[in-house]
């Protein structure tokens, strides 16, 4: 027996036909303790929750044996319910330096899990309505095509006002939306596409994002060159947030900010 320490893993199924919604932690543990996870070729076992290390000050979610072609093992795992490329990429780079049995390829195993994300994608168009259009089309292809669920989907706007603006778009195209900064709102909830403004999505990950940018809101609270320096940086904050997709939507327009961010999906 061993104990190898793993954090920033995600327990996927590999056969999954359909994107799901996104497991808290409290329910991956949970699936683990009624043997519900598997990690071909692994098998799992919950042996105890927040296990006592004898002095290790690090805190770990559960101790799981892990079993596979009669051999076995056991790992202190920290579950992520939502993870980065860079969080899983941490997570490699931890599995590469264990000391696992010889011969098996965790590495590549775990690789094999890895998220692959699309190549970004821009649209632009000459007034918000088209832009809306345009917004809404991608929407359907991701839920209807793709077979993501509608809270798989963010859409990241600039001011609040343009939820509701996009609230009742997406209401005549039968398509429901639900703000996060919502008191009742939780990220357990189902079939409803999320809404955020660019500030309130930071330190979030979402599947697939969708910015929808008719402009970019100044407001000046410092002067004008530190101001384009943070607003600058909000379209790099909700590119960031996107896990598998993310596609831009600006409007054309005289903005420097949203020229550049265009520019940047010519080549």
């Amino acid at each position: 027996m061993i104990v190898i320490f793993l954090k920033n893993i995600i327990f996927s199924n590999k056969n999954m036909k359909r994107i799901r919604k996104i497991l808290t932690e409290r329910e991956m543990l949970g699936q683990i303790r009624m043997g519900k996870l598997s990690f071909p070729p692994l098998l799992f076992r919950l042996l105890q929750e927040q296990p006592d290390l004898g002095g290790v000050n690090v805190r770990f979610d559960a101790l799981v044996e892990a079993s596979w072609g009669g051999k076995k093992a056991i790992f202190c795992v920290e579950i992520k319910s939502l993870s980065t490329p860079k969080a899983f990429q941490d997570g490699l780079n931890k599995i590469k330096t264990a000391s696992f049995p010889r011969g098996f390829q965790v590495y590549d195993l775990a690789e094999s899990f890895r998220r692959r994300s699309s190549v970004p994608e821009c649209y632009t168009a000459e007034n918000a309505a088209e832009l809306r259009k345009l917004l809404v089309e991608k929407i359907r292809l991701f839920i209807e095509e793709l077979g993501y669920d509608p809270e798989n989907l963010c859409i990241l706007v600039p001011r609040n006002r343009e939820i509701e603006v996009l609230r009742k778009c997406l209401a005549k195209a039968g398509l429901e939306v639900e703000d996060i900064t919502e008191e009742e709102f939780s990220f357990t909830s189902a079939g409803r596409i999320r809404v955020s403004t660019l500030h309130s999505s930071k330190g979030l990950d979402f599947p697939v994002v969708l910015l929808y940018l008719p402009y970019l809101y100044r407001r000046r609270q410092y002067d004008q060159e530190h101001t384009e320096k943070l607003i600058r940086n909000l379209p790099y904050v909700g590119i960031t947030r996107a896990m598998d997709n993310v596609n831009v939507f600006v409007m054309e327009s005289d903005d420097p900010i949203l020229r550049d961010l265009a520019a940047c999906f010519e080549d």
